[in-house]
């Protein structure tokens, strides 16, 4: 048996070793596992995914138009890094993000302005 088809055979056994592991037992590297895991369509989902925050709920939260960024990671539990990765998933940009932010921004100082007078 080759070691390809070792690495392939332990991806399939055993879904909870980390490819460090089967590098161990292989007598290879964990990128070549990952390597291999890729070609062979086996790859893993990242452990720290939360699929709990589905794009949908960030989007609905980002149309509203009072929300900023630390807002919604307040709602969900989540940091800024999820809520701006799942933006991205939904094809809004960075710069797009950044200009909604500066727009509200605006709209709070307007708003604080107006209400001193």
């Amino acid at each position: 048996m080759s070691t390809r088809d070792q690495v392939v055979q332990l991806l399939t056994d055993h879904p909870t070793m980390t490819y460090q592991e089967i590098g161990a037992i292989v007598g290879c590297s964990r990128q070549w596992v990952h390597q291999v895991a890729r070609e062979s369509g086996l790859t893993r989902k990242n452990h720290r995914y939360r699929t709990d925050i589905t794009v949908d709920r960030v989007l609905a939260l980002y149309y509203d138009s009072t929300l900023f960024h630390y807002d919604m990671c307040r709602i969900l539990g989540c940091t800024l890094k999820t809520i701006a990765l799942r933006l991205r998933m939904a094809g809004i940009s960075p710069s797009a993000a950044h200009s909604r932010r500066q727009t509200l921004c605006w709209r709070v100082r307007e708003a604080a302005r107006v209400a001193a007078k």
